[in-house]
This record gives C-alpha cells, sequence and structure tokens, in this order.
C-alpha cells in the first residue's frame, strides 16, 4: 500500500496512464483504476477530481515524457543545416536514426507511447492541445525543409513525404507483436530498428533529390 500522499498520486497517475492506454478513456472507470492501484476509490477524487482531469495529467505526463527527436528539434539544435542541401540531407538522416532511437530504445514506460497513440487514432477533447504543442512544430518544420528543397511541390507531395517517418513508426508501435509473430520473436531488435531507420532515411532524402550522407550509400 502506498503510504505518502505524493507517491499515492503518483501511483494513481502511472496506473490510471496504463489503464487508458490499454483500453481508452471511455472503458476505464474510477473503480478500475483505484483498484488496480489498490487504493481507495475517494483517493482518486482527493488527488484529481474526477476521471477526467486524471486522463488530463495522464496525458501530460506522457507528452512531457516524449523527448523523441523529430525535425522541429534538429533544426533548432543546428539551423545551419537548413541553408543547404548537403544540411538538409543532414537533417533528415538525423531525425530519422534518433526517431528510431528514442522510441524503441525501451527505457521508457511503454504506456506514454501507447497513449499518445491512442490520441492520435481516437482524438479526445484533449487532442487540440496535444496537436498544438506536440505534432504541428514537428510537421511545420517538415514541411519547411521540404518547400526549401522543391518550391512547386504540392501540398499533397508534401504531406505524403511527411507522414513517410511518422507512419513508419506508428506501424511498428501498433502492429509489433502481430510482426514477430509473422517474422519469429525476437526479430524486432535493436538491429531491426536500425536498419529500417537507414531505409527510410535514404527513401526521405532521395525523394528530395538531395546529395546521400556518405554511410547512406
Amino acid at each position: 500500500m502506498i503510504e505518502n500522499k505524493l507517491s499515492t498520486k503518483e501511483h494513481l497517475l502511472q496506473t490510471a496512464g496504463e489503464l487508458f492506454a490499454l483500453h481508452g478513456i471511455e472503458a476505464v472507470s474510477t473503480r478500475m483504476i483505484a483498484e488496480a492501484a489498490n487504493v481507495k476509490l475517494s483517493g482518486i477524487h482527493y488527488h484529481y477530481g474526477s476521471k477526467e482531469k486524471l486522463y488530463v495529467a495522464a496525458l501530460h505526463h506522457a507528452m512531457e515524457s516524449d523527448t523523441c527527436a523529430n525535425f522541429s528539434s534538429v533544426i533548432d539544435e543546428n539551423p545551419a543545416l537548413f541553408d543547404t542541401r548537403e544540411g538538409r540531407a543532414e537533417v533528415i538522416r538525423t531525425t530519422v536514426y534518433r526517431s528510431f532511437y528514442d522510441h524503441f530504445k525501451g527505457d521508457a514506460p511503454v504506456w506514454t507511447t501507447q497513449l499518445i497513440i491512442r490520441e492520435l487514432v481516437k482524438p479526445t477533447s484533449m487532442f487540440p492541445i496535444f496537436a498544438e504543442t506536440q505534432v504541428k512544430p514537428d510537421i511545420e518544420a517538415a514541411e519547411r525543409l521540404y518547400r526549401a528543397t522543391k518550391p512547386g511541390a504540392s501540398d499533397t507531395e508534401i504531406a505524403a513525404w511527411v507522414d513517410i517517418l511518422n507512419s513508419q513508426i506508428f506501424l511498428y508501435i501498433m502492429a509489433k507483436n502481430a510482426l514477430e509473430v509473422l517474422r519469429g520473436e525476437g526479430t524486432m531488435d535493436s538491429k531491426f530498428y536500425q536498419g529500417v531507420a537507414r531505409v527510410v532515411a535514404r527513401a526521405m532524402i532521395l525523394e528530395l533529390e538531395l546529395p546521400l550522407p556518405r554511410d547512406l550509400m
């Protein structure tokens, strides 16, 4: 049993986050959370007020825990790369490799990623905040990079290119168990993700007709 109020609050957040990630907010009741956390039902109301407020807290925690690299963060680290074709190719390579590493390194609670994915698949009332802080900056940075390289590109071309990286990561998060059944247990290891990152980085760079970094040739 959790003894102090601070640890009880954190324990409730973690427990509720796992349940929300697995089942969605509609399918999870406060009683389910209290039983899974082994605390009294009144503890949820005391610390969070309601299931909805607990969900908001869990999603905020998941977003704060999401330190995965994206186009926006990589460009911000070294803005000068944006100015040359070779530099933009390096931005793509770095973003793809670091995104795969950050998502599949295995040291973060699984539920935080799952909750974010669920919010993308079935948005709640929290989605506008999530989109504004987490999704839009990355998409806008990727779009700027594409337009800087191919100014005459259509919106559809840009959207399809932007979606290449996220759709691959989404696939391997959502379908990992099924893919391991098809390909063999343990095949989705770090070496596999490194190989996929290389393929994705090459494809995105070549689509923009940028020079390939030496290690991708």
